[in-house]
């Protein structure tokens, strides 16, 4: 019997050219199947809650972002080794974003994620964290497996960070004299630091230049940052259905994201205690939210994260220029350029 990635063809070089994102994830969809398939294959848990928990996130609509940059880096550095190895990687780095928002999930109280109830609704906060420990463990089983020790270092270096990034947001958590810099840290630690892994393995799998592993690194790392920072200012400014998630839900929450950070910042005296009321209040409430938008609309609060969001996309779109013109150069562009344009 032919090995499982057998049939799925590497996109050849001078194949394909990109005016958006959808024909980025058309071109590379055969590709991308195969990492859905991997994934399926390896939630084979004895324990069927565990299946069928996990099965309930990874199975709800994701764009696989993650998985997409590894196998653009890859195919950027001209990766010709194992096509096995980059489905097994994309598939851990999935397992660990995955773990990771089961886990944010239970902090956050979540009730919707991706348009969906979350796993907590179902089967509890106790089962909602075991299950994230077993993906982490899937991960950590087939990272191993490779016997690469770079790559086990990348991804345990990036699941720390995100540790630290959720702690630190936990412990800024109400904390009205937060900083920019503590944002971007959270920002930078939090989900930046699974996309820059991303785009590293796929060149580490290359065995580029190590320059090269670098450039893609920082890259990845611009990308994620400016990814969030959006994220952050569409959740005062997207439609629930498109993003699929509660608007305000940062504000409910008590965190302190780049919108409302300006908007403290900004706003006059009076203002600013009407913002400091509704974050320590910690409600839910319509009326208070309709508040904050407003002045967010009057300061340009929602406007300035996205710029700061379009900065950190050109940083990211500055360490391309390392690189050869090539179409995974170009898909890698056009991925950059939707973190800041989507859904708003």
């Amino acid at each position: 019997m032919p090995p499982p990635f057998a049939n799925v063809p590497r996109l050849a070089a001078s194949t394909a050219s990109f005016a958006n994102i959808d024909q980025v994830w058309d071109v590379y969809r055969e590709e991308l199947h195969a990492v859905e398939q991997h994934i399926a294959r390896s939630i084979d848990s004895r324990v069927p809650v565990i299946n069928h928990a996990a099965g309930h996130l990874l199975q709800s609509g994701g764009k696989r972002l993650r998985p997409l940059l590894l196998l653009l880096s890859a195919r950027l550095c001209k990766n010709q080794g194992s096509l096995e190895c980059e489905i097994v990687l994309a598939s851990a780095v999935e397992f660990i974003h995955t773990a990771a928002l089961l886990h944010d999930d239970v902090l956050d109280e979540a009730a919707l994620r991706r348009g969906h109830e979350t796993a907590r609704l179902h089967w509890g906060t106790k089962a909602r964290i075991l299950v994230g420990d077993y993906l982490y463990t899937r991960a950590i089983d087939q990272v191993i497996r490779l016997g690469n020790s770079e790559i086990e270092t990348t991804l345990a270096d990036a699941c720390r960070k995100m540790v630290e990034g959720e702690m630190l947001q936990f412990s800024l958590h109400h904390n009205v004299n937060i900083t920019e810099n503590d944002c971007l840290t959270i920002i930078d630690n939090k989900t930046a630091s699974l996309m820059s892994a991303a785009c590293a393995l796929g060149a580490i799998l290359s065995g580029t230049a190590p320059s090269n592993t670098a450039a893609l690194t920082r890259f990845g790392r611009y990308l994620g940052i400016a990814f969030q920072t959006a994220d952050d200012a569409l959740d005062y400014a997207a439609h629930q259905e498109k993003l699929g998630k509660t608007i305000g839900k940062d504000l409910y929450e008590g965190k302190i994201t780049l919108p409302l950070l300006h908007l403290l910042s900004t706003c006059d005296p009076a203002e600013r205690s009407i913002v400091e009321r509704v974050i320590e209040h910690n409600d839910d409430s319509a009326q208070d939210l309709g508040v904050i938008i407003r002045l967010m609309e009057r300061y340009g609060s929602v406007s300035y994260a996205l710029d700061r969001s379009r900065h950190f996309v050109s940083l990211a779109m500055e360490e391309l220029h390392a690189f050869s013109p090539s179409p995974h150069r170009d898909a890698l562009e056009i991925v950059a350029d939707y973190v800041v344009s989507r859904d708003h």
